[in-house]
């Protein structure tokens, strides 16, 4: 029979045989994973040299064999992720290659790799020339960013602009604007990408990654009656911009930010309402240069009290960028610091700190009773939200804004 002792130092030496067995699992299979720099390079090569190899078929034109020569025409895809710099002479060589979706795809590849494609370049210039239209888009695209001549790229975009292929028209376009610097000659274009459901998005998008030109505005009108509630986002998004500010632009903002079915387009004209606020000068409320800017200021403080909390947010920091301070404003703030939006209240314990004058005079009262309110929640032990802990975070900013820092820390 085991003694005391015994027993212990059975379990103490079952222990250290599981420690023991635990431990050389771990590290065998730390083992299995642990690849060497020299091991990984040599599976991605291995793994360049297939596609390289499968790029160099023969198409393949059976029917059974159309798995086959989607795997060709997705393998300059695969080098351009893996930067495979190595394989840019077989990519050139591709551009040559029978299948057009395959020529497309490598010179898309060396546009992807044109930091290491100069050596690519003759066959670039060759694909300009090419029958496919996005062979010759994704060449002059490449050769663009490779320093080529404008001369040598805007006759290939111009010809682009003008076909049927409304992808490689709307995307010659953008590069069109960018060597000239100028959207006059692609107007036209960028309108007959706006009616096609499939390329809107892209046409405003590309407006939107570029400079404000006024020359947009018919195109992003046009964007405003769009099916695709993105499209007319985007649209409205970028016509608060004060390039576009004008008698055309108004009535429509006003129009989608009350009646949009959609709450993203509906929010986004409102912010568009007022242009500009963000630093020292006051915005501009859309309408003002026709004379009806109050119009704009009487829709904002309609919706600043309306029933959609988002929309009450957006329009209590429109009037706020355009440093309105009415009486009646005023008062509309004081009410939304009870609203029940944590966002609103937030908005209007922003604005008195960020519109001044009156506006201060107005928010102290109401600062310091929202700051009282939290000390006796603080000092009841009472347990506050991480919501109300937000908010009164703000409030105790504004505080600090308008020259009354409260002695207590700030909530946390």
């Amino acid at each position: 029979m085991l003694g005391r002792n015994d027993v212990v130092k059975s379990s103490v030496a079952v222990l250290a045989v599981c420690c023991l067995l635990s431990a050389c699992s771990i590290n065998s299979l730390i083992a299995t994973f642990d690849f060497s720099d020299a091991e990984i390079k040599a599976e991605e090569a291995a793994k360049v040299a297939k596609l390289v190899k499968k790029l160099h078929e023969k198409p393949h034109t059976s029917f059974f064999g159309a798995q086959a020569e989607e795997e060709r025409v997705s393998a300059p895809d695969e080098l351009a992720d893996m930067k495979a710099y190595v394989a840019i002479p077989d990519l050139a060589q591709a551009l040559k290659d029978p299948n057009p979706h395959v020529r497309s795809h490598a010179a898309r590849a060396l546009y992807m790799m044109f930091d290491h494609a100069q050596a690519a370049e003759p066959a670039l210039r060759e694909a300009l020339n090419d029958n496919w239209t996005t062979v010759n888009l994704w060449s002059a695209w490449a050769l663009w960013y490779m320093n080529a001549a404008s001369t040598e790229l805007l006759p290939v975009v111009r010809h682009l602009c003008g076909t049927t292929d409304v992808y490689s028209a709307v995307r010659a376009a953008d590069l069109g604007i960018q060597i000239e610097q100028d959207p006059t000659n692609y107007i036209q274009c960028l309108m007959r990408g706006m009616f096609d459901a499939d390329e809107a998005l892209d046409v405003v998008s590309t407006i939107h990654d570029e400079t404000h030109y006024k020359g947009y505005l018919p195109v992003l009108l046009e964007g405003t009656r769009s099916s695709n509630p993105r499209v007319r986002s985007i649209s409205v998004n970028l016509l608060g911009a004060s390039v576009y500010a004008g008698p055309e632009v108004t009535p429509v903002l006003r129009k989608l930010a009350t009646q949009d079915p959609n709450e993203t387009v509906r929010l986004n004209a409102v912010q568009s309402l007022v242009t500009g606020g963000d630093g020292r000068d006051p915005g501009v409320p859309a309408g003002t240069a026709e004379g009806t800017g109050q119009e704009t200021i009487d829709l904002l403080m309609q919706l600043a009290q309306g029933h959609d909390g988002q929309v009450r947010q957006t329009a209590i920091e429109a009037l706020r960028d355009a440093r309105h301070q009415s009486p009646e404003f005023l008062a509309a703030l004081v009410a939304a610091m009870k609203d029940p939006e944590n966002d609103v209240r937030k908005a209007a314990v922003r604005s008195f700190a960020t519109i001044g004058g009156p506006a201060v005079v107005a928010g102290e009262g109401p600062l310091k009773s929202a700051w009282s309110d939290y000390l006796k929640a603080r000092d009841s032990k009472s347990k506050i939200s991480d919501e109300d802990l937000d908010y009164y975070q703000t409030v105790w900013w504004a505080l600090v804004e308008i020259g009354q820092r409260p002695n207590e820390d700030i909530p946390n």
